[in-house]
C-alpha cells in the first residue's frame, strides 16, 4: 500500500481527485480499503469476486494506478497500451509477510484512458 500511495503522490491534486485506483484481487483490496486510508488514498476498484458487484464507482478511469496483471513487464505494458496513452512503470511490491504470489506485482500510473471503466466493467468479473 505505501508503494501505491507513493505513486498516488506522483499525481497532481487534480489528477489525484480523479485518480481509480485498480487492483487484481480481493486481497489487494482489502489492503488498500484497509491501510490506505492511512495515505488518503481513494478506495480500490477490483473485479475479483464480489467486489466486481460494487462495480467501478464514479471515476472514468482516465487517471489511473493499476496493479499489472502479468509478472512480466513487457506484458503488462502490452496490457496496458490497449487502454492508456500513458504508462509509466511506478514501483513493485515486495513486502515480507504477503502471499508469495503477490510479490513482484508491478505497480503502475497510466492516463490518457481510451473508454471508461464503466464501459469495461462488464467484461472485468473474474470469480473463483
Amino acid at each position: 500500500v505505501s508503494k501505491v500511495a507513493a505513486a498516488y503522490r506522483k499525481l497532481s491534486k487534480e489528477e489525484q481527485a480523479q485518480c481509480l485506483i485498480y487492483v487484481r484481487n480481493y486481497g489487494q483490496a482489502g489492503a488498500i480499503e484497509f491501510f490506505g486510508k492511512d495515505y488518503g488514498l481513494p478506495n480500490a476498484v477490483c473485479p475479483h469476486n464480489s467486489y466486481w458487484l460494487w462495480g467501478p464507482g464514479n471515476r472514468t478511469g482516465n487517471i489511473a494506478i493499476i496493479i499489472g496483471p502479468a509478472n512480466s513487464l513487457n506484458e503488462n505494458l502490452a496490457d496496458l497500451h490497449k487502454y492508456y496513452k500513458y504508462v509509466e512503470f511506478a514501483d513493485i511490491t515486495n513486502a515480507k509477510y504477503t502471499m508469495p504470489f503477490e510479490r513482484g506485482r508491478m505497480i503502475f500510473i497510466c492516463k490518457g484512458m481510451n473508454t471508461t471503466f464503466q464501459k469495461i466493467w462488464p467484461n472485468e468479473r473474474f470469480y473463483i
